[in-house]
């Protein structure tokens, strides 16, 4: 029997399992924001390193922010238990229920709704895809919700997102035209702070007040009287501590931080033969290394496509006698110093080759 204690624990240990997920995601995509930050030359010629970094986790993090919390919803709805206290049928009662079947179903992340009907003697299908839907155990009412992290959200969007509300409730009501369906545009947070009475100018004018549900309005609605918005403040609060998240996350910029320090080294202190050799087959591997742009930025570049081809490039240089031969024969009208985009793209189906037998 589930009661309020119980279910702020359930929704902890989902929310533990959210920010686990966002800390083993986020080390490989700041890095590749990070990567791309030191290329665009609108940072990178003014920024410090640091900075390019921030710039790099504001980017990354927000759109994981959002993720946690729109995953929270459907993980409470998998919960059985936690969907039916908060009053809601769970994604199990929905696809056991009979009159769901093939009309109502998940897939994914994605609520759908299948109206089949007929039309002048042909057999046609409609499907309105929905971020969210609810349906009341005790009266199986049906409430169908677009939802969007938050953020501004006036924009010529708003309209659309309404007007593919109303459809998705026109299908559904020709599906269960005995049910009572209600529509709602939705937000996990309110970007101008919960306790703000801010709705998006663009949905306000297009959709019933009383059907727009931003930040804390929202989560209250779907936890029914069973839980309050302070309850998932304080639960989400716990668990980013209990995670050690901003410390976790302290770690891992200062690991990318250290990366390309660590890749300037490494390149520099190899024997200048080497050095000139690799610098002249990486601007042919890496063309984004572009001679008009400054020096600082063109190293940086020339750093990071290192560290992405240094296999291949050790393979070519510790090979280089034998894979020029082997290319000259092959290609007797070639030259290696006349086509070296070419030899080097058939010395890279030798590697590949040359791997292949290694994992065998």
């Amino acid at each position: 029997m589930v009661d309020k204690n119980i279910a702020i624990l359930k929704v902890k240990k989902l929310l533990n399992n959210k920010f686990e997920t966002l800390i083993e995601n986020l080390e490989k995509d700041l890095l590749k924001k990070y990567e791309l930050k030191k290329k665009q030359f609108i940072y990178s010629e003014i920024f410090s390193d640091k900075t390019l970094l921030d710039l790099a986790f504001t980017s990354s993090i927000e759109s994981k922010m959002g993720n946690i919390l729109n995953n929270l919803l459907i993980d409470i709805l998998r919960d059985k238990e936690l969907a039916n206290f908060f009053g809601w049928k769970s994604i199990e009662d929905i696809k056991r229920e009979k009159e769901f079947k093939e009309k109502l179903y998940i897939e994914g992340k994605d609520f759908k709704l299948k109206y089949e009907y007929e039309e002048e003697g042909k057999a046609k299908t409609e499907i309105k895809i929905l971020d969210l839907i609810l349906i009341n155990i005790e009266n199986s009412t049906i409430n169908l919700f677009e939802i969007k992290a938050g953020g501004d959200l006036d924009s010529k969007k708003g309209p659309a997102e309404v007007e593919k509300l109303k459809e998705a409730k026109k299908v559904a009501e020709h599906i269960f035209p005995n049910k009572t369906i209600n529509i709602y545009f939705a937000t996990l947070y309110n970007p101008k702070g919960e306790e703000t009475n801010w709705l998006p100018s663009s949905i306000k004018n297009s959709l019933d007040e009383s059907n727009i549900k931003i930040g804390k309005n929202f989560w209250e609605l779907l936890f029914n009287d069973k839980l309050d918005f302070e309850d998932l403040k304080i639960a989400y609060k716990e668990v980013a501590n209990e995670v050690n998240i901003e410390k976790r996350i302290n770690s891992i910029e200062n690991k990318i931080l250290s990366i390309t320090k660590d890749l300037e080294k490494e390149f520099e202190s190899l024997d200048k033969k080497k050095k000139d050799q690799f610098k002249v087959w990486i601007k042919i591997l890496c063309p984004n290394i572009l001679e008009t742009r400054s020096q600082r930025l063109k190293n940086i570049e020339i750093y990071f496509c290192y560290k992405e081809k240094k296999r291949f490039l050790e393979f070519i240089y510790d090979n280089l006698k034998t894979l020029q031969k082997e290319f000259r024969k092959e290609y007797k009208d070639k030259s290696y110093s006349k086509d070296l985009k070419k030899f080097l793209e058939w010395s890279y189906n030798q590697y590949e080759i040359k791997t292949y037998k290694k994992r065998l």
